[in-house]
């Protein structure tokens, strides 16, 4: 509705007014487990937990993600909801551009539990510089099949209803995309982050990986805080906007010497 110019004006107007679309909770959400969604949930925790074995054995990872691993296996034996599944109608895509006059309904499928490791490191003394970055999204196998399912999990609510009394066509994929080879080379096309970026400076102990200590401090400074989602060794099933304004105040806290926390 609102790449129409003439319908985009109007709902401006109705904004105003308190009035419109723009004042309507728009998006919905569902978070499930991985055995909610995918018919071989077993078979693919299994694999993971036989590659997360292997890998310790040949001490291919720091203590902390070691850590990490087993509480997200711990996770997935929970049957916890990781894994998303975020509708709002708008078009949201790169690949291709909407048809005009036409109206759409998105539904995201989103991984919150991804096992696969990103870096992250300093490429110049100067703060403005970017550092150089490397998510490495679908490393890990069981990340890949999760959206493969996923995606054939959003096609059945669609085709259930209420979804399929209003949907009339799927447009991505698309219908010619039906083969988990055919789903893989789109998702490797498609996939994007939900900024929701966590543990590039994560509060951990120093000899586990950390970055932060428990006081929002840089381990080897003197008064260096951070105070955002980063700090976040581990990512979790929910939006974190909350979380990350109880970050905030806990650092106005920590400043103020308000909360002692040794």
């Amino acid at each position: 509705m609102l790449c129409d110019p003439e319908q985009a004006k109007e709902q401006a107007k109705l904004f105003n007014k308190a009035e419109g679309i723009s004042m309507m909770g728009i998006v919905n959400l569902m978070f499930a487990p991985l055995h909610s969604v995918s018919p071989r949930a077993a078979e693919l925790i299994d694999n993971e937990k036989h590659l997360i074995k292997e890998n310790i054995k040949a001490r291919n990872y720091h203590p902390g993600l070691v850590d990490q691993y087993r509480l997200m296996l711990e996770r997935l034996d929970r049957k916890e909801p990781g894994w998303e599944f975020l509708g709002i109608p708008v078009y949201l895509s790169s690949l291709q551009p909407p048809e005009p006059a036409k109206k759409y309904y998105s539904i995201f499928p989103i991984s919150n539990y991804a096992f696969s490791r990103g870096t992250i490191h300093v490429k110049s003394d100067d703060p403005m510089v970017d550092p150089i970055f490397d998510p490495h999204y679908l490393e890990h196998d069981i990340d890949l099949q999760g959206l493969i399912d996923m995606v054939k999990y959003t096609r059945k609510l669609c085709d259930t209803a209420p979804y399929k009394d209003f949907l009339a066509a799927e447009v991505i994929p698309g219908p010619e995309v039906q083969t988990d080879e055919e789903i893989t080379t789109w998702l490797k096309k498609a996939l994007s982050t939900v900024f929701h970026v966590a543990g590039s400076l994560s509060m951990l102990p120093h000899e586990k990986g950390g970055v932060i200590d428990p006081e929002l401090k840089v381990y080897g400074t003197m008064n260096i805080r951070v105070a955002d989602l980063s700090v976040v060794p581990l990512h979790f099933s929910a939006h974190p906007q909350a979380t990350i304004y109880i970050i905030g105040e806990m650092a106005a806290d920590i400043i103020l010497g308000h909360l002692e926390l040794r």
